[in-house]
């Protein structure tokens, strides 16, 4: 009787949400309205009965509604989609999210809620709906539009924002306060599983998709990437996180992969199935009598999502140069809230860290603001066009014209000099492999503590156990242990140039040069030793023991040096391709030399900033880097050249080089090489190429 009472409430949600589909798709409203309003009807607050008998299986069904819209979601992304949106829709996204989650907060505490209640109802009415727009702008003919794309962009960044906050929530909402130590910990865990899920993913993931899909069996499709979709939600439900922002990120590293399209459409129905039962679900807690009642919450919190929004955007769009049409009607398109407004607010209730008058009017107010958007849209639309053909729009429209031609010019300026691109780059590299490593310790840790469960087991103690457990983390990291001290190698020389300019004369300048940069490579590597020690501090095996090990560690890491190093360069260079990401030049072919990679512009992860001196006799003395087609050649490029204690800062490429030059060189690990052994070849040794006057 238990299967039939399920199937029973199964058919009666999808029957009227059918129905409730069908009617909102012939109004030209969106469905998930639809959807909510007949969970609302065969919900058990609207008389004469309730329809559903056991809610709590439904519920059990809207959680995989869950996974799927995110899972979906993520697909749609596309991280590279999420870098072409540009800085106008990132700007105004964040701008947006940020102040509306502190005025649903502020307006929260003045009705009377709790601290954390209050910060659900900021992160309900932060995120405009894509979903709702999309079908705005099609209904509206305005979808081919210039302001739709970037309405889109700054919807697709809100989303993504709104992924990271349901995250934070859910921890919130789990611990029940706000303490900043509780959202530190939260935030560095977040941290720490987007970084090892994207890392890991993009190197997996999208090649064992497109390798089953030679399969042609969508049945082994669905069945190995679903399975991966739930085990990734479930380790992030583990961590307090919150599934959807597992299910998001697989997504989003699955849409990398060549056969995304075909993934799509595999999984368009189970979205939409329970995708319906999810919304619906929604309905089905949403008690009208409450929703009555506290009107005045829901009037003041819908005048706050379309007059703050709006607001937002439009002072977003006007300050990264769009005109004042543009503006408007961007500000207007945000006007509304629709499913992570849904998701936020089944999130409060659902762990009890809201009541139901939360969740009642951010529903409410969700279902209201979709209703009326179309039509603000169109009111706006008109505004905007009235305003301009006064003499105050046309001022206004003169100053927004000039304002924005500055910030056009301003962005096509170069960002840094090689050297500032160089540096910056290797921070970033440095602070990826940290998080890497903080990953491999964290699991070790969570592996480390299931020791009591496995006692039984084992035949080892404990010690031993955490002491194999920390050095299987250590030499599993070893390869970023090694680029990371490659990575402050390179820093300490860049810092220690810096320090001591080029122009400084005297012979103690190069030793004390050298001498600083060692000492600053010896406080990175500290600093590296610390960071394994917080981390590992629970596995962390005796002294005596360490003793023995460390030694080992390092003489292993020695001997396979340039191994391990081979190893980081190809995961990176994976990471790389999925990411898309190529430098100025990418995939140009090479003349001369031959060399197939020395065309590129430096790369991401592989920045290098090295000197070196030209000999007696070398080939280049009296030869230019014109001349000697340096950049084409080796793909490396020169910052500074130090000419008899004179320094020449990213010098003309027709100066000649002298004996004795120190050359500073910047590019990728064997660009440098490839120019180091240019600059240091005799006469007697050039190439055919190099021979050539």
């Amino acid at each position: 009787m238990e299967n039939l009472t399920i199937l029973k409430d199964l058919a009666v949600v999808l029957l009227v949400s059918g129905l409730a589909a069908f009617v909102f798709h012939t109004l030209h409203q969106p469905k998930v309205v639809g959807y909510v309003i007949a969970g609302l009807i065969i919900g058990p607050h609207t008389p004469p009965f309730a329809f559903i008998s056991d809610e709590a299986t439904i519920r059990t069904l809207a959680n995989l509604g869950i996974v799927f819209l995110m899972f979906s979601l993520g697909l749609e992304f596309n991280l590279r989609r999420i870098l072409r949106v540009g800085l106008p829709a990132i700007v105004t996204a964040v701008l947006d999210v940020t102040v509306m989650v502190w005025l649903g907060y502020k307006l929260g505490r003045w009705l009377g809620w709790s601290p954390v209640e209050s910060l659900f109802l900021g992160g309900i009415v932060c995120d405009s709906s894509t979903t709702v727009l999309a079908r705005m702008l099609q209904e509206l003919g305005r979808a081919k539009e210039k302001y739709a794309t970037l309405l889109v962009g700054i919807t697709i960044v809100e989303d993504l924002l709104a992924v990271v906050l349901v995250a934070l929530l859910n921890g919130v909402a789990v611990t029940g306060t706000l303490g900043s130590n509780g959202v530190g910990v939260q935030l560095g865990l977040m941290a720490v599983f987007l970084i090892t899920i994207v890392v890991g993913g993009l190197l997996t993931l999208p090649k064992l998709v497109n390798y089953v899909g030679r399969s042609r069996s969508e049945e082994l499709i669905v069945v190995v990437i679903l399975g991966i979709c739930f085990g990734v939600s479930l380790a992030a439900a583990r961590l307090k996180l919150s599934v959807a922002l597992g299910a998001v990120l697989v997504g989003a590293i699955l849409s990398e992969a060549k056969d995304r399209e075909r993934l799509t459409a595999l999984v368009e129905p189970f979205r939409h199935l329970f995708g319906a039962v999810f919304f619906v679900s929604i309905g089905l807690m949403l008690n009208p009598a409450v929703a009555v009642q506290h009107w005045i919450p829901i009037l003041a919190v819908t005048v706050l999502v379309m007059v703050g929004k709006f607001v937002n955007g439009t002072v977003g769009s006007l300050s990264m140069g769009s005109d004042p049409a543009t503006a408007v009607r961007t500000g207007a398109g945000l006007a509304q809230i629709c499913e992570f407004a849904f998701i936020i607010a089944a999130l409060g209730v659902t762990t009890g860290a809201t009541r139901d008058v939360v969740y009642s009017v951010g529903v409410t107010v969700a279902v209201i603001t979709t209703l009326l958007s179309p039509f603000f849209m169109r009111g706006m639309d008109r505004v905007s066009d009235g305003l301009l053909v006064t003499g105050v729009g046309k001022r206004w429209l003169a100053w927004s014209d000039l304002y924005g031609q500055w910030i056009t010019r301003l962005w096509s300026r170069p960002v840094a000099g090689p050297v500032r691109l160089a540096v910056r780059r290797s921070f970033v590299v440095i602070g990826v492999n940290l998080a890497i490593l903080a990953a491999l310790f964290v699991a070790g840790g969570v592996v480390g503590s299931q020791y009591p469960g496995l006692a039984a087991r084992l035949s080892v103690p404990r010690t031993v156990f955490t002491t194999c457990l920390w050095l299987a983390c250590v030499l599993a990291g070893l390869p970023l242990y090694i680029a990371t001290i490659r990575k402050v190698d390179a820093l300490a020389m860049v810092f220690a140039e810096i320090s001591i300019p080029i122009g400084i004369t005297g012979t103690w300048a190069g030793p004390l040069r050298l001498f600083l940069s060692r000492i600053l490579l010896l406080v990175g590597c500290a600093g590296v030793w610390l960071f394994t020690v917080i981390l590992s501090s629970t596995l962390m095996p005796p002294v005596r023991v360490l003793a023995i090990l460390v030694p080992l560690i390092l003489v292993l890491a020695w001997w396979m040096w340039w191994k391990l190093v081979r190893i980081y360069a190809r995961a990176q260079s994976s990471l790389i391709s999925m990411l898309g990401e190529h430098g100025p030049g990418a995939g140009e072919t090479q003349g001369g030399s031959g060399n197939t990679s020395s065309g590129t512009a430096p790369g991401l992860f592989n920045m290098e900033f090295k000197p070196v001196v030209i000999p007696e006799g070398g080939w280049v003395v009296g030869r230019s880097m014109k001349n000697m087609q340096l950049r084409r050649r080796t793909g490396a490029t020169v910052v500074g050249i130090e000419r008899s204690g004179q320094q020449m800062a990213n010098p003309d490429p027709a100066i000649p080089f002298e004996a004795g030059d120190q050359v500073f060189v910047v590019g990728d690990s064997d660009q440098v090489a490839a120019a180091h052994a240019m600059f240091r070849r005799g006469r007697d040794d050039r190439t055919p190429a190099e021979a050539k006057p």
